[in-house]
């Protein structure tokens, strides 16, 4: 009886349909995570802490991106079925409408090739990697491609992953994303003073490598958006400030949250 049910429904999928239990499906979700993963953390870090203009290797693996998520684009739409409400989607004219409907315009957006026209065109300086930010919009795809990835390993290997379990990874990654954008843009915010009254030169840190200015920026947003404040890395201008004042907003709301949840 199953093996009947198991063919019926193999036989309703329309052809190049792709469901998302599939070990094709999985890998390609699993490689678009990672791929989200290098613009979350490669994009701030990039802009804040480098000053050389953008290589060849750079530009190649942002065309190799660009074109992978372009692909996605038109594999979501026409090809990978989705589970809607605990039930398979799997008419290509039904789920390319609820794509359009949810997931098209973060996409979209998302996938404009700014960084890489700019590149051709000769600019390769700051401009370019501003240009990236762009990318960042597909965040909003986090939570959807965390779940996939959970889900994999469930089928996989049979790990049964709570509820519970799920939203204190999520919390715990969202913060060290939150964390690691805060520090690059600290770090940006002293590295572009017009004079010698920021943190970097105060911290004097301003001539160690990216990986210490690194390290003593992330530093400070852990301890800032955590609310624990040492103040071990001094606030001088007042552009700091106000960034600091926002950042610990933040914290505070991050942690009223945490409380609550």
């Amino acid at each position: 009886m199953t093996k009947m049910l198991v063919a019926e429904t193999e036989e309703t999928i329309p052809k190049g349909v792709i469901l998302p239990e599939t070990k094709f499906r999985q890998a390609w979700d699993t490689f678009a995570f990672a791929a989200l993963l290098i613009f979350i953390f490669t994009i701030p870090h990039q802009i804040s802490f480098l000053d050389q203009e953008v290589g060849s290797e750079q530009f190649v693996l942002d065309c190799l991106l660009d074109l992978f998520f372009l692909v996605d684009m038109y594999a979501r739409s026409a090809h990978f079925a989705i589970m809607k409400d605990g039930f398979l989607v799997s008419c290509p004219s039904e789920f390319r409408k609820i794509y359009f409907k949810t997931e098209f315009l973060v996409d979209l957006v998302s996938s404009i090739p700014a960084s890489t026209v700019s590149f051709c065109f000769g600019v390769k300086d700051h401009r370019n990697r501003s240009m990236r930010l762009l990318h960042l919009v597909r965040v909003l795809r986090f939570g959807k491609y965390l779940d996939s990835i959970m889900e994999t390993i469930h089928t996989r290997t049979r790990i049964i992953i709570s509820t519970a379990t799920m939203r204190i990874m999520q919390m715990f990654i969202s913060v060290i994303i939150l964390c690691h954008w805060l520090a690059c843009a600290f770090h940006f915010i002293g590295k572009v003073s017009t004079n010698a009254d920021n943190w970097l030169v105060a911290d004097e840190v301003i001539n160690d490598s990216l990986d210490m200015r690194y390290l003593r920026s992330f530093y400070w947003a852990l301890y800032t958006v955590t609310t624990i404040g040492y103040g071990s890395v001094p606030v001088i201008s007042n552009a700091e400030r106000i960034f600091a004042m926002f950042v610990m907003a933040i914290g505070a709301v991050i942690c009223d949250a945490g409380i609550t949840a």
